[in-house]
């Protein structure tokens, strides 16, 4: 019976369990044929020949599906069938009530022993839980600098293995579409690339081959083919822990395969037999298709036993995906609403990104044209112009949104690739006037240009070039767009014909040539990412906007301080759009960022009184109000108001950091000191590097004297602090700013003669 069911099990059967309970039916016949009557004997007889052949049946080698489904399906009736011959015969000889009552006990668990089976392999592999805070490995593993003081063997990895494979499944033939695939473009190919093998020479050089075993971690823990093979992936029992650094435990003995002999003809067969079985082996969606999972390697930082300096942050895709609307657990998330999405609803592990029927664009310009007061020029510098009317240019103010990216932008390693903005202006014939973020004849960008990228400084205050963040003790610059937020560059106009002119923005992304001759690569061609353009004869065009162009306008004004006019532009949105509460919600956050809480506090109840309901990832729009509502209260002074609001919305949403950290701030401010520990806790077990929870954890401990533990969060947070670790406060993300030399630098367009 197991065996019929046994395809939805995993681990629970094999070959030779089909077989053993088959001759287990055979057996009970035996031994009772000869008590019963001619019928019944004769039925016992054709139920077991019936089982025995269904089952061997069901070991033909033929492709899974259906029909396999079906025989299997026949096996379990023909044995059902046997079981109640044998039952009926029991039931009918037993003398006593007692005996009968067994014999039908027997029988009933006999019967639900497939689906209980089933039930538990369905639990095994459906429920997964992400791992929660353990502060004792945590602070082991971020202050260590030996394997014995990580408590991990495979330090400064935190990836733990328990066998190696010796086959991959593309090298056994049984998926060679997806082995190909996965090869050219998916994790596998990231290993062979030029660019990943001169940085792991270059660090194993300087550091030493124990030291780049915290690269292989990641990049190579398929110890056998070292690459990011299928095993790499599909024998993941477990994320241990979820700060990073590789910390899965892979069995290797779940996908051994011997490539010849008995063991490997058994295996074949028995994945033949139960496909099913073998998918949900290796295929657990729980823990696979989980962004925790993801996030034990693409969260990067570099630590002692890297940079022998101190903990500096990288580029973090998880928790940047996890503040963000797709997430579906962030209450105070920006950008419109959108559907839930993990990093495998957008990325193809085997290869490409995911093309998704009515996805918004990743990424999005506006431009937005505005006067400008008159600007002395140096006519001697300026070209010849046409001999007609002109007038003064204004200002050009270019909006990138984040609109449709599950993670900050730009993504991948910052400091190897560099993303920018290209405008130009045209007369209207077409000429070319003037522009900003040309590439210069030798490769180099314009140094005027709009750019999105990290500039690391050395010891010695040089430009880290080549992927050696290992060297990086400080950041000069790194221009960031969360999910759902928007950057502003503004720019001045040169003079334009009074019959107008036109302007081409263009974002566009490129690998840093000065790597890619450091690498041996080969230097491409700028990626568009992005690209708008719009005539140039009316000042106005802004008041024409849709209400989302005008929010994100709005916002991305908020981001450079400049609030009064952040205000005015979403007062237009709000005039402009249906009443879905996302203007007032944004309005609501920047009178909260100017200081202004009675302002803030009426925007955000406004916004939960709207009818018509906007979702992020099916979060109401009224549920985000509240919530910042009780995050405006809390400032307020009015902590039992914020804490009553605040408790409800935590038990929806228990993996929301910022509203924990609201519920634990507010507790603190009650004296509920426990209470605020268990909050920051929680707050842990989402992101254990949460440099803000680590603080005001320490804080909790302090005043409830137990120091030991408070001595081990101060010095996790001192780690963390002193590398300016991304912090929550006043329910504002922040983080290192260094962007330009000013909040909102006027770019000079390049006139072109």
């Amino acid at each position: 019976m197991l065996a019929g069911v046994g395809d939805r099990v995993a681990g629970t059967g094999s070959l030779a369990l089909l077989l053993l309970h088959a001759l287990g039916f055979l057996a009970v016949v035996v031994l009772t044929v000869p008590r019963l009557g001619l019928r019944a004997r004769s039925l016992a007889v054709i139920g077991s020949a019936l089982t025995l052949l269904f089952g061997m049946g069901s070991l033909w080698p033929l492709p899974p599906g259906a029909a396999r489904g079906g025989v299997l399906l026949a096996h379990a009736f023909a044995g059902g069938g046997v079981l109640l011959v044998v039952a009926g015969w029991l039931f009918t000889h037993a003398r006593t009530p007692a005996a009968r009552h067994a014999v039908g006990l027997a029988c009933l668990l006999a019967c639900l022993s497939p689906a209980f089976a089933s039930l538990a392999g369905e639990r095994r592999t459906s429920g997964w839980q992400p791992p929660g805070y353990d502060a004792v490995a945590c602070y082991r593993f971020l202050t260590a600098t030996t394997a014995e003081q990580a408590g991990e063997a495979g330090f400064p990895t935190a990836l733990r293995r328990t066998g190696v494979p010796e086959a991959s499944c593309e090298q056994a033939g049984c998926h060679p579409g997806v082995g190909e695939e996965h090869a050219t473009r998916g994790h596998a190919a990231g290993m062979r690339n030029p660019a990943y093998r001169a940085t792991l020479a270059d660090f194993e050089r300087r550091k030493g081959s124990e030291a780049a075993g915290w690269c292989r971690g990641c990049h190579e823990p398929d110890a056998a083919r070292q690459s990011v093979g299928c095993a790499a992936c599909h024998t993941a029992e477990e994320v241990h822990a979820g700060f990073g650094s590789g910390a899965l435990v892979l069995d290797g003995a779940a996908s051994q395969r011997k490539a010849g002999g008995l063991r490997a003809f058994w295996s074949d067969l028995d994945t033949r037999l139960r496909p099913r079985s073998h998918a949900t082996q290796m295929l657990r969606p729980a823990l696979h298709r989980s962004a925790e999972f993801c996030g034990s390697c693409h969260r990067k930082h570099w630590n002692l036993p890297q940079n022998q300096f101190r903990w500096m942050e990288g580029p973090d895709e998880y928790r940047a995906w996890q503040a963000s609307r797709f997430s579906g657990t962030s209450l105070f998330a920006a950008g419109e609403g959108a559907a839930a999405r993990s990093c495998t609803g957008c990325h193809n592990p085997h290869g490409t990104t995911q093309k998704i029927a009515g996805r918004p664009a990743p990424l999005r310009l506006d431009l937005f044209l505005r006067p400008s007061p008159p600007v002395p020029r140096d006519t001697g510098s300026s070209p010849d112009w046409e001999k007609e009317d002109h007038r003064l240019g204004g200002i050009l103010d270019v909006v990138v949104h984040n609109s449709g990216v599950g993670h900050d932008f730009p993504y991948g390693m910052p400091d190897l690739h560099e993303a920018w903005l290209e405008v130009e202006v045209r007369d209207r014939e077409g000429r070319l006037r003037a522009r900003s973020g040309a590439i210069r004849p030798d490769g180099a960008l314009d140094p005027e240009a709009h750019v999105y990228r990290l500039v690391a400084l050395d010891r010695r205050g040089k430009w880290v070039e080549h992927g050696n963040l290992d060297e990086m003790v400080a950041v000069r610059e790194w221009r960031r767009i969360p999910a759902g937020e928007s950057d502003l560059a503004r720019y001045r106009l040169p003079e334009i014909p009074a019959n107008g002119g036109r302007a081409r923005v263009r974002l566009l992304r490129r690998r840093r040539p000065e790597f890619s001759r450091w690498a041996g690569e080969t230097a491409g061609a700028p990626e568009v990412l992005a690209e708008t353009s719009a005539e140039l004869h009316s000042f106005d065009a802004e008041t024409s906007a849709a209400s989302e162009r005008l929010r994100c306008y709005g916002m991305a004004l908020a981001a450079v301080k400049a609030y009064p006019e952040a205000i005015r532009y979403l007062l237009r949105a709000r005039d402009s759009e249906a009443q879905t509460g996302e203007t007032e919600l944004a309005l609501g956050q920047v009178y909260l960022r100017e200081g202004d809480l009675l302002a803030a506090r009426d925007a955000f109840r406004r916004a939960a009184g709207t009818r018509v309901e906007s979702t992020h990832a099916g979060v109401p729009t009224t549920l985000r109000a509240r919530a910042w509502e009780a995050a405006v209260l809390r400032r307020m002074g009015q902590p039992d108001a914020a804490a009553r609001e605040l408790r409800v919305l935590a038990k929806r949403f228990p993996r929301d950091r910022q509203l924990r950290f609201e519920l634990g701030l507010t507790l603190m401010a009650l004296l509920k000191h426990q209470e605020a520990a268990r909050e920051f806790e929680a707050m842990l077990d989402v992101d254990p590097l949460d440099v803000s929870a680590h603080y005001n954890l320490m804080l909790c401990q302090q005043r409830l004297n137990r120091l030991t533990a408070a001595q081990r969060e101060e010095a996790m947070y001192r780690l963390l602090a002193d590398s300016g670790a991304p912090s929550l406060k006043q329910g504002v993300a922040s983080g290192p700013e260094a962007t330009e030399e000013r909040p909102l630098h006027v770019h000079e367009l390049v006139m072109v003669p």
